[in-house]
């Protein structure tokens, strides 16, 4: 392929097929994205097998640290530079299409190809989780419509990051209660 481009293009004009190039680019990047994903996930999985930690456990730590400090870092850096309702947005937005469309995909692919119901098994450390996101998210909605829609108390990050933490130490403890009998 590479002597085809040399050939068919210029410094001045790229190849005819260039766009096709392009798309080519993209699913080999997806390909080698998604082997390094399931790599990762067997790995840490083997470690959690090792340690004797859960898969839930390993999901609401590891994993989401994982994924989400791509978010936490351009987030950051776009309410430096001067865009916070952007990178406030962005904090919603973002685990908002993962789950919806992780869910919502992934689902419709398992029901249309089986056929079959997929058993959804609420763990205590999943209703722990979702008990923490809905307090987290309807008291920011609570504190940021009387501060007049505008995020004026320092004081609710402080919360939000004790939130996080209390309810990471419950899980955790939850999964050793869970695990001891």
């Amino acid at each position: 392929m590479s002597v085809a481009v040399y050939f068919c293009s210029s410094e001045e004009h790229p190849p005819k097929f260039y766009d096709g190039l392009a798309f080519l680019g993209f699913l080999v990047s997806m390909a080698w994205i998604f082997v390094i994903a399931n790599e990762v996930v067997g790995i840490l999985q083997a470690f959690g097998m090792i340690l004797g930690v859960s898969d839930a456990i390993l999901g609401l730590t590891v994993f989401a640290m994982g994924n989400s400090l791509g978010d936490l870092v351009s987030n950051i850096t776009i309410a430096k530079m001067g865009f916070p309702r952007m990178a406030f947005s962005a904090c919603f937005g973002g685990p908002l299409l993962n789950m919806l469309l992780g869910v919502g995909i992934s689902g419709a692919y398992v029901t249309l190809s089986s056929g079959a119901n997929i058993p959804v098994t609420m763990s205590p450390t999943i209703l722990v989780s979702l008990g923490s996101t809905l307090v987290a998210v309807v008291g920011t909605v609570l504190v940021v419509t009387q501060g007049g829609y505008a995020l004026r108390r320092r004081w609710w990050g402080g919360m939000l990051l004790a939130l996080y933490a209390g309810s990471m130490v419950a899980n955790v403890v939850l999964e050793v209660r869970m695990t001891a009998v």
